[in-house]
């Protein structure tokens, strides 16, 4: 048996005639490829790929036998914005922390870019937008936003908060009766 999977960037669909078949030792298998745009596609250049793995089914499980990959380059043309994303501390200096940026299609959220250090700077197709940014995976920070054709956006990402990375009580008793005193934060 042959497993055929698809290695595309975000807008770019591949529809395969067979995603599964079987081959014949020495035959061969032809396929028609549908590939499509969208209009959410970034104008660029892309790798596209196909990958190929033979497999034989046996008792005990499945036996990957080979593989192989085709890749071909797609050049997508059309308008485009610049996105330049920052996150800042409560004082405006740029902070490393993780931001994730998204496209919203149709009320859902697509990413299409994340960033480690804090900063984003990306080529987009024209549409909405939603920047995310984290300390230690809680949401501190979100911007929502549009881009159209030729327009270069520069997006702050601030955040107002303190954040305790470690927080506990201790709790403090009075020596002759062992009540409860008081209980002091620790963070």
């Amino acid at each position: 048996r042959v497993k055929l999977t698809t290695q595309v960037p975000l807008g770019v669909i591949i529809t395969l005639s067979q995603n599964e078949f079987t081959l014949a030792p020495g035959g061969q298998q032809q396929l028609l490829i549908k590939i499509e745009v969208t209009k959410d596609t970034t104008p660029g250049e892309y790798d596209l790929g196909i990958s190929a793995e033979t497999y034989t089914e046996t008792s005990s499980g499945i036996r990957l036998a080979g593989s192989a990959q085709q890749t071909a380059k797609l050049v997508v043309t059309g308008e485009s914005g610049m996105v330049s994303i920052q996150a800042k501390s409560p004082d405006g200096k740029p902070i490393v922390t993780m931001v994730r940026l998204y496209r919203i299609i149709g009320g859902q959220n697509y990413e299409v870019a994340f960033s480690e250090n804090g900063a984003i700077n990306l080529k987009v197709a024209p549409g909405d937008f939603i920047a995310l940014s984290y300390i230690r995976g809680q949401k501190v920070a979100e911007e929502s936003f549009s881009v159209a054709a030729g327009e270069s956006k520069s997006i702050s990402l601030c955040w107002a908060t303190v954040f305790f990375e470690a927080f506990g009580d201790v709790p403090n008793y009075q020596k002759g009766s062992g009540q409860l005193a008081f209980v002091q934060f620790v963070y």
